[in-house]
């Protein structure tokens, strides 16, 4: 199975605190994410979920087809450690 296959979904919409919801590029929008890193074929993307520090990591294709979602990447993401793949 290759990493596009595993993506699925998109996390370019969040909850604003008003009650609303509030897209990735609208004015009051908070990253709920704690790092969004390019490496050279995919993104990578953290939630810490919990005090314990359990968390999610999602690997986002540079070819997934979800546009929000890059569109999402591609503006918060930075650049990933020297030596990561």
């Amino acid at each position: 199975m290759g990493l596009g296959q595993l993506c699925m979904g998109s996390v370019g919409w969040i909850q604003g605190y008003g009650g609303g919801l509030i897209r990735f590029d609208q004015p009051g929008f908070t990253q709920s994410f704690e790092i969004l890193e390019e490496h050279t074929r995919y993104y990578e993307l953290v939630f810490v979920i919990s005090d314990s520090g359990f968390g999610i990591e999602v690997f986002i294709p540079k070819t997934t087809d979800i546009a929000d979602l890059l569109a999402m990447c591609q503006r918060y993401a930075r650049p990933a450690a020297s030596g990561a793949v």
